[in-house]
Protein backbone atom coordinates (compact mmCIF):
# COMPACT_ATOMS: atom_id res chain seq x y z
CA UNK A 1 0.00 0.00 0.00
CA UNK A 2 0.86 3.36 -0.92
CA UNK A 3 1.22 5.79 2.08
CA UNK A 4 2.80 9.48 2.84
CA UNK A 5 6.27 9.44 3.79
CA UNK A 6 8.30 12.42 5.02
CA UNK A 7 10.88 13.80 2.75
CA UNK A 8 11.90 17.01 4.67
CA UNK A 9 10.90 19.14 7.24
CA UNK A 10 11.93 22.86 8.10
CA UNK A 11 10.88 25.17 10.59
CA UNK A 12 11.11 29.06 11.16
CA UNK A 13 10.97 31.09 14.52
CA UNK A 14 11.44 35.09 14.89
CA UNK A 15 13.98 36.58 16.05
CA UNK A 16 12.77 38.10 19.05
CA UNK A 17 13.32 36.08 22.46
CA UNK A 18 10.74 37.15 24.97
CA UNK A 19 11.65 35.45 27.96
CA UNK A 20 9.35 35.10 31.76
CA UNK A 21 11.19 38.50 32.69
CA UNK A 22 8.59 40.08 30.83
CA UNK A 23 5.93 38.72 32.95
CA UNK A 24 7.69 38.87 36.49
CA UNK A 25 5.66 41.05 38.89
CA UNK A 26 3.55 42.01 35.95
CA UNK A 27 -0.44 42.06 36.62
CA UNK A 28 -1.97 39.21 34.32
CA UNK A 29 -5.59 39.26 34.10
CA UNK A 30 -8.59 36.86 33.63
CA UNK A 31 -10.47 38.48 30.98
CA UNK A 32 -14.11 37.63 30.43
CA UNK A 33 -15.90 36.64 27.36
CA UNK A 34 -16.91 40.41 26.74
CA UNK A 35 -13.05 41.11 27.31
CA UNK A 36 -13.32 42.92 30.56
CA UNK A 37 -10.69 42.19 32.66
CA UNK A 38 -11.75 40.16 35.72
CA UNK A 39 -9.38 38.60 38.97
CA UNK A 40 -5.80 39.46 38.70
CA UNK A 41 -3.05 37.57 39.35
CA UNK A 42 1.22 38.92 39.65
CA UNK A 43 3.25 37.14 37.18
CA UNK A 44 5.92 35.34 38.64
CA UNK A 45 8.49 33.00 36.82
CA UNK A 46 8.92 29.98 38.96
CA UNK A 47 4.50 29.76 38.29
CA UNK A 48 4.72 30.31 34.60
CA UNK A 49 7.91 27.64 34.21
CA UNK A 50 5.98 25.01 37.10
CA UNK A 51 2.32 25.29 35.79
CA UNK A 52 3.46 26.33 32.15
CA UNK A 53 6.61 25.06 31.38
CA UNK A 54 8.11 27.87 29.50
CA UNK A 55 11.07 29.88 29.93
CA UNK A 56 10.85 31.66 26.79
CA UNK A 57 8.88 32.09 23.52
CA UNK A 58 9.49 33.91 20.43
CA UNK A 59 7.19 36.86 18.82
CA UNK A 60 6.84 38.26 15.55
CA UNK A 61 8.14 41.43 14.28
CA UNK A 62 5.56 44.48 13.84
CA UNK A 63 5.69 43.93 9.66
CA UNK A 64 5.64 39.84 10.18
CA UNK A 65 3.10 37.92 8.90
CA UNK A 66 2.39 34.39 8.58
CA UNK A 67 3.07 33.97 5.68
CA UNK A 68 6.30 35.89 6.11
CA UNK A 69 6.80 32.81 8.54
CA UNK A 70 5.66 30.12 6.56
CA UNK A 71 7.84 30.96 3.37
CA UNK A 72 10.91 30.51 5.37
CA UNK A 73 9.56 27.68 6.80
CA UNK A 74 9.06 26.08 3.34
CA UNK A 75 11.99 26.92 2.15
CA UNK A 76 14.40 25.78 4.03
CA UNK A 77 12.20 22.20 3.81
CA UNK A 78 12.60 22.73 -0.43
CA UNK A 79 16.29 23.54 0.08
CA UNK A 80 17.04 20.08 2.59
CA UNK A 81 15.56 17.80 0.13
CA UNK A 82 16.66 19.97 -3.23
CA UNK A 83 12.74 19.69 -4.01
CA UNK A 84 11.57 21.82 -6.96
CA UNK A 85 7.86 23.54 -5.88
CA UNK A 86 7.06 23.01 -9.65
CA UNK A 87 6.74 19.14 -8.49
CA UNK A 88 4.15 20.05 -5.60
CA UNK A 89 0.47 18.39 -5.90
CA UNK A 90 -0.67 20.46 -3.29
CA UNK A 91 -0.43 23.49 0.00
CA UNK A 92 -2.14 22.74 3.03
CA UNK A 93 -1.50 25.72 4.92
CA UNK A 94 -2.95 25.40 8.94
CA UNK A 95 -3.09 28.66 10.46
CA UNK A 96 -6.09 30.49 12.60
CA UNK A 97 -8.02 33.64 10.98
CA UNK A 98 -6.06 36.42 10.34
CA UNK A 99 -6.76 39.45 8.22
CA UNK A 100 -8.39 39.39 5.10
CA UNK A 101 -10.78 36.14 4.14
CA UNK A 102 -9.98 35.20 0.64
CA UNK A 103 -7.95 34.82 -0.88
CA UNK A 104 -6.08 32.37 0.78
CA UNK A 105 -3.09 32.47 2.96
CA UNK A 106 -1.86 29.26 1.05
CA UNK A 107 -2.25 31.23 -2.69
CA UNK A 108 0.29 33.93 -0.74
CA UNK A 109 2.48 30.95 0.11
CA UNK A 110 1.93 29.49 -3.30
CA UNK A 111 3.06 32.86 -5.20
CA UNK A 112 5.72 33.05 -3.28
CA UNK A 113 7.71 29.97 -3.53
CA UNK A 114 6.66 29.78 -6.89
CA UNK A 115 4.63 26.44 -7.22
CA UNK A 116 3.00 25.07 -10.36
CA UNK A 117 -0.82 26.42 -11.47
CA UNK A 118 -1.11 22.53 -11.25
CA UNK A 119 -0.59 22.71 -7.41
CA UNK A 120 -4.13 22.13 -5.55
CA UNK A 121 -4.12 24.72 -2.52
CA UNK A 122 -6.41 25.33 0.78
CA UNK A 123 -5.93 27.03 4.43
CA UNK A 124 -7.00 24.58 7.10
CA UNK A 125 -8.43 25.98 10.19
CA UNK A 126 -7.53 23.04 13.42
CA UNK A 127 -6.84 25.60 15.65
CA UNK A 128 -3.84 23.79 17.66
CA UNK A 129 -4.60 20.33 15.95
CA UNK A 130 -4.11 22.22 11.93
CA UNK A 131 -0.84 20.57 11.33
CA UNK A 132 -1.63 16.96 12.53
CA UNK A 133 -5.08 17.43 10.35
CA UNK A 134 -2.92 18.56 7.05
CA UNK A 135 -0.65 15.46 7.81
CA UNK A 136 -3.66 12.96 7.91
CA UNK A 137 -5.45 14.64 4.57
CA UNK A 138 -2.51 14.77 2.26
CA UNK A 139 -2.03 11.22 3.37
CA UNK A 140 -5.25 10.74 1.53
CA UNK A 141 -4.92 12.28 -0.81
CA UNK A 142 -1.38 10.32 -1.68
CA UNK A 143 -3.01 6.93 -0.93
CA UNK A 144 -5.65 7.46 -3.11
CA UNK A 145 -4.00 8.66 -5.95
CA UNK A 146 -0.59 6.40 -5.14
CA UNK A 147 1.61 9.60 -6.52
CA UNK A 148 1.76 12.94 -5.78
CA UNK A 149 4.09 15.58 -3.35
CA UNK A 150 2.22 17.95 -0.86
CA UNK A 151 3.51 20.72 1.50
CA UNK A 152 1.76 20.47 5.08
CA UNK A 153 2.46 23.99 6.87
CA UNK A 154 1.83 25.38 9.72
CA UNK A 155 1.92 29.16 11.05
CA UNK A 156 0.73 31.05 13.90
CA UNK A 157 1.36 34.47 15.52
CA UNK A 158 -0.33 33.87 19.08
CA UNK A 159 1.41 36.70 20.35
CA UNK A 160 -1.44 38.75 18.52
CA UNK A 161 -3.95 36.74 19.66
CA UNK A 162 -4.30 38.13 23.38
CA UNK A 163 -4.17 40.75 25.44
CA UNK A 164 -0.33 41.26 26.87
CA UNK A 165 -1.61 41.09 30.36
CA UNK A 166 -3.86 38.22 30.11
CA UNK A 167 -2.96 35.33 32.22
CA UNK A 168 -2.64 33.22 29.05
CA UNK A 169 -0.17 34.81 27.82
CA UNK A 170 3.19 33.65 29.14
CA UNK A 171 2.07 30.22 27.38
CA UNK A 172 1.71 31.28 23.87
CA UNK A 173 4.45 31.89 21.00
CA UNK A 174 4.63 32.21 17.58
CA UNK A 175 6.19 30.22 14.76
CA UNK A 176 6.22 28.11 11.82
CA UNK A 177 6.82 24.32 10.62
CA UNK A 178 6.69 22.34 7.34
CA UNK A 179 6.27 19.04 6.37
CA UNK A 180 6.94 17.97 2.43
CA UNK A 181 5.30 14.32 2.19
CA UNK A 182 5.57 11.79 -0.97
CA UNK A 183 4.52 8.46 -1.55
CA UNK A 184 6.36 5.78 -0.20
CA UNK A 185 5.55 1.83 0.41
CA UNK A 186 6.06 -0.06 3.11
CA UNK A 187 6.04 2.94 6.38
CA UNK A 188 5.42 6.12 6.26
CA UNK A 189 2.10 7.57 7.90
CA UNK A 190 0.33 4.19 8.88
CA UNK A 191 -2.15 5.48 10.20
CA UNK A 192 -4.53 8.59 11.77
CA UNK A 193 -7.25 8.66 13.94
CA UNK A 194 -9.84 11.72 14.36
CA UNK A 195 -12.17 12.50 17.19
CA UNK A 196 -14.63 15.79 17.81
CA UNK A 197 -16.19 17.17 20.90
CA UNK A 198 -18.19 20.04 20.49
CA UNK A 199 -19.86 19.54 23.50
CA UNK A 200 -16.60 21.20 24.12
CA UNK A 201 -16.54 23.75 21.93
CA UNK A 202 -17.57 26.81 23.80
CA UNK A 203 -14.52 26.47 26.25
CA UNK A 204 -11.36 27.80 23.74
CA UNK A 205 -13.06 30.05 21.94
CA UNK A 206 -13.14 33.90 20.11
CA UNK A 207 -14.25 36.52 22.70
CA UNK A 208 -16.58 39.67 21.87
CA UNK A 209 -13.28 41.77 20.89
CA UNK A 210 -11.45 38.72 18.76
CA UNK A 211 -9.12 38.06 21.37
CA UNK A 212 -8.62 34.20 22.45
CA UNK A 213 -10.31 32.88 26.04
CA UNK A 214 -9.99 29.92 27.15
CA UNK A 215 -12.28 28.04 30.39
CA UNK A 216 -8.11 26.68 31.65
CA UNK A 217 -9.32 23.94 34.07
CA UNK A 218 -12.07 21.79 31.89
CA UNK A 219 -9.55 22.14 28.91
CA UNK A 220 -7.15 20.67 30.88
CA UNK A 221 -9.42 17.54 32.20
CA UNK A 222 -10.72 17.03 29.37
CA UNK A 223 -7.90 17.16 26.91
CA UNK A 224 -5.71 15.56 29.73
CA UNK A 225 -8.04 12.65 29.66
CA UNK A 226 -8.50 12.32 25.56
CA UNK A 227 -5.13 12.99 24.60
CA UNK A 228 -4.03 9.44 26.71
CA UNK A 229 -7.08 7.80 25.48
CA UNK A 230 -6.58 8.35 21.42
CA UNK A 231 -2.74 7.64 21.90
CA UNK A 232 -3.37 3.88 23.71
CA UNK A 233 -6.36 3.50 20.91
CA UNK A 234 -4.03 3.94 18.14
CA UNK A 235 -1.42 1.88 20.10
CA UNK A 236 -3.18 -1.28 20.45
CA UNK A 237 -5.00 -0.77 16.60
CA UNK A 238 -1.22 -0.93 15.37
CA UNK A 239 -0.07 -3.47 18.03
CA UNK A 240 2.66 -1.05 19.24
CA UNK A 241 3.55 -0.82 22.49
CA UNK A 242 4.56 2.14 24.72
CA UNK A 243 8.31 0.24 25.09
CA UNK A 244 8.03 -0.15 21.38
CA UNK A 245 7.51 3.31 20.37
CA UNK A 246 10.73 5.64 19.36
CA UNK A 247 8.88 8.96 20.04
CA UNK A 248 5.69 10.95 21.05
CA UNK A 249 5.64 14.45 19.45
CA UNK A 250 2.26 15.79 21.29
CA UNK A 251 0.93 19.27 20.54
CA UNK A 252 3.07 21.46 23.52
CA UNK A 253 -0.43 22.57 25.30
CA UNK A 254 1.46 23.27 28.52
CA UNK A 255 3.77 21.39 30.16
CA UNK A 256 1.03 19.40 32.98
CA UNK A 257 -0.61 17.96 30.28
CA UNK A 258 2.16 16.76 28.85
CA UNK A 259 4.01 15.00 31.69
CA UNK A 260 0.56 13.34 32.04
CA UNK A 261 0.46 11.79 29.19
CA UNK A 262 3.77 10.66 29.25
CA UNK A 263 3.07 9.00 32.65
CA UNK A 264 0.14 7.19 31.79
CA UNK A 265 1.66 6.22 27.89
CA UNK A 266 4.26 4.75 30.78
CA UNK A 267 7.08 6.90 28.73
CA UNK A 268 10.38 7.07 29.24
CA UNK A 269 11.72 11.21 29.64
CA UNK A 270 14.07 10.36 26.35
CA UNK A 271 10.39 8.98 24.74
CA UNK A 272 8.75 12.34 24.58
CA UNK A 273 9.51 15.59 22.40
CA UNK A 274 9.03 18.77 24.78
CA UNK A 275 10.28 22.46 23.49
CA UNK A 276 7.63 23.98 25.15
CA UNK A 277 10.26 25.72 27.19
CA UNK A 278 11.89 27.18 24.10
CA UNK A 279 8.69 28.27 22.39
CA UNK A 280 5.46 28.30 24.44
CA UNK A 281 2.35 26.82 22.70
CA UNK A 282 2.53 28.01 18.95
CA UNK A 283 -1.10 26.75 18.06
CA UNK A 284 -0.41 24.22 14.82
CA UNK A 285 3.20 25.08 14.60
CA UNK A 286 3.96 22.87 17.78
CA UNK A 287 3.73 19.51 16.37
CA UNK A 288 5.34 21.02 13.24
CA UNK A 289 8.14 22.37 14.65
CA UNK A 290 7.84 19.25 17.03
CA UNK A 291 8.41 17.02 13.91
CA UNK A 292 11.08 19.06 12.28
CA UNK A 293 13.32 18.92 15.49
CA UNK A 294 12.74 14.91 15.96
CA UNK A 295 13.46 14.03 12.32
CA UNK A 296 15.82 16.74 10.95
CA UNK A 297 19.19 15.28 12.63
CA UNK A 298 18.55 11.77 11.43
CA UNK A 299 15.91 9.36 12.37
CA UNK A 300 16.97 5.36 12.65
CA UNK A 301 15.32 3.24 10.24
CA UNK A 302 11.81 1.09 11.86
CA UNK A 303 11.75 4.28 14.06
CA UNK A 304 7.98 4.36 15.59
CA UNK A 305 6.68 7.95 15.85
CA UNK A 306 2.92 9.14 16.95
CA UNK A 307 2.77 13.13 16.61
CA UNK A 308 -1.03 13.91 18.59
CA UNK A 309 -2.88 17.09 18.91
CA UNK A 310 -6.06 18.43 20.30
CA UNK A 311 -7.57 22.14 19.02
CA UNK A 312 -10.54 24.57 19.65
CA UNK A 313 -14.12 22.82 18.95
CA UNK A 314 -12.55 20.46 20.53
CA UNK A 315 -10.49 18.44 17.97
CA UNK A 316 -8.45 15.56 17.98
CA UNK A 317 -6.07 14.24 15.43
CA UNK A 318 -3.02 12.00 15.92
CA UNK A 319 -0.73 10.64 13.03
CA UNK A 320 1.23 7.34 13.13
CA UNK A 321 4.30 7.18 11.29
CA UNK A 322 7.21 4.68 10.53
CA UNK A 323 10.61 5.47 8.99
Amino acid sequence: MVNAGLISTGMYVPKEVVTNDCFECKKLYHYTLEGERGKSVLGNTGWIIKNMGVRERRYAAKEETVVDMAEQASLNALRESNFDPKDLDGIIFATLPEGRSFPSKAADLHERIRASPKCAIYDLNAACAGFTYGLALANAQIQTKEEGYWLVVASEIMSRRLYDDDVNAPIFGDGAGVALLGPTEGGGIVDTYFLTETSGKELIVDNKKNYLWMEGNPVFKQVSSQLVNIANTVLDKLKWTSSSLGLLVPHQSNIRIIENARKRLGLRENQILINIDKYGNMSAASCAIGLHEATSSGIEDGTRLLTIAAGSGIVYCSVAMQF
